[in-house]
């Protein structure tokens, strides 16, 4: 189970500090483990579980209230989204990927003396006191780790995907394993693909190669349902969305985000 929730009187409880920390003069931050706001266009079908439910009205709720920056985790990247609904009312989702996959990355958060400015930047680990199997850094180690267990990850997703649309779980599985092994490019296959799709929304500040991109905008045009769906969901991981994601300065009032500072 990955879903999420805030309702009832735990919402309750949220709006009452939200309330009280505001009559008090005091900027409110928030954090929580799901998405708040979706971090790439197919989020909410594809990966439901990592956006908490209700999230639009949750971002209304929150920002009316007064608590308009929300940090998160749950999809383990390194990522920044945002909802603005006019009159420097929104809601900013400063999404901070995990130590247990690439890139292993860590921000460092400043609050300005008058609470007009958040200042963000980031950094990766790049060494361990660990043996790398022959990896030539830490980075490269993460890459290899993190790529092998995405594998296996493509497979699963399609196999859900069909057997909620009826078929039987081996028709399932050997579609899941004929779309995964799909060559698109010489040496390259889908499965390959969305490998780098998911790496690089991990790292952040998407940007993947041209000639790639290219292969995904085919596959996400392709006239095979499946195919397309997938495509679908690989270009949207690997499209950043505004605004940035790495190194970040945020006006608090307006809610405003520029890269670097």
């Amino acid at each position: 189970v990955t879903g999420g929730d805030i309702s009832g009187l735990k919402l309750q409880w949220i709006e009452s500090q939200i309330k009280s920390a505001k009559a008090e003069g005091k900027t409110v931050i928030g954090m929580m483990h799901h998405g708040i706001v979706p971090h790439f266009t197919t989020e909410p079908v594809d990966f439901p579980g990592f956006v908490v439910n209700n999230y639009a009205a949750l971002q209304n709720t929150f920002s009316n209230l007064g608590l308009q920056i929300m940090f998160t985790g749950h999809f383990h990247a390194q990522d920044l989204a945002g909802q603005y609904f006019g009159n420097n009312q929104y809601m900013l989702d400063i999404e901070t990927g995990s130590l247990v996959n690439y890139p292993a990355p860590i921000r460092f958060v400043e609050v300005t003396a008058d609470r007009k400015q958040l200042n963000i930047t980031s950094t990766n680990v790049t060494h361990i006191n660990y043996d790398l199997n022959g990896a030539a850094d830490f980075q490269t180690y993460a890459m290899n780790i993190t790529s092998a267990g995405l594998k296996s990850l493509l497979p699963q997703l399609t196999i859900s995907a069909l057997m909620s649309q009826g078929e039987s779980p081996e028709a399932a599985s050997a579609a899941a394993a004929k779309l995964a092994a799909t060559q698109v490019a010489q040496g390259v296959t889908i499965s390959d693909l969305f490998v780098k799709a998911v790496l690089a929304h991990y790292h952040g500040d998407e940007n993947l190669a041209p000639a790639t991109m290219a292969l995904l905008r085919e596959l996400a045009s392709s006239s095979d349902p499946l195919v397309k769906m997938t495509g679908q969901n690989m270009l949207s991981l690997a499209t950043d969305i505004s605004p940035a994601d790495i190194n970040i300065n945020i006006d608090i009032k307006t809610g405003k985000v520029k890269n670097g500072f």
